[in-house]
């Protein structure tokens, strides 16, 4: 049995919003439909539904110090896999690609990193189609960005949030449709 986590944004940041997306698989790297549960320090957080072709998503605000695993239940019996480690600072960014004709990026920044000015831009295969300056992330959650799917191309886009240096804080892949 496998489970491999994909934090949105890239990172588990303590005491903000994130969104965890996971993927279930046996042996085989076939696809599980499995029960599974969140456990904080021992004890269960939250159910955590596998919803399509051995993948689900939870969302929580992790904290510093806390021991988080995912327990997997099969007909075989159970499996406790480790979260990510929890980030003490940085950005996390959830992306709703799902919502009509619109795109909505929404981000949160710790304290230490809220004040300072970021870039997000949007590519679609090495091609850029959007750059936004931001300010400041103080509010918790921010949206970032609302966009017209049209203003995008068909396929796989990337969202990067970055500073003035470069250094890359979040980043997440989404599908525009036709």
């Amino acid at each position: 049995l496998s489970v491999d986590f994909y934090p949105e944004g890239g990172h588990l940041v303590c005491g903000l919003p994130n969104r965890v997306a996971f993927k279930v698989t046996d042996g085989k790297g076939r696809e599980l439909v499995p029960r599974c549960t969140l456990l904080a320090d021992g004890k269960p957080l939250l159910a955590a539904d596998v919803v399509h072709e051995g993948m689900g998503r939870f969302s929580f605000l992790p904290q510093q110090g806390v021991d988080y695993r995912l327990v997997v239940e099969t007909s075989k019996g159970k499996h406790s896999f480790d979260l990510p480690d929890v980030e003490h600072q940085g950005i996390a960014m959830r992306v709703y690609a799902d919502e009509g004709d619109s795109i909505r990026i929404v981000a949160a920044a710790t304290e230490s990193l809220g004040n300072s000015p970021l870039g997000l831009s949007i590519t679609c295969r090495g091609q850029f189609y959007h750059f936004q300056r931001i300010s400041t992330l103080t509010e918790c959650p921010t949206t970032v960005l609302t966009l017209s799917k049209k203003e995008l191309r068909a396929g796989v886009n990337q969202a990067t949030l970055f500073d003035s240096e470069g250094c890359i804080f979040a980043e997440r892949l989404f599908f525009v449709h036709d």
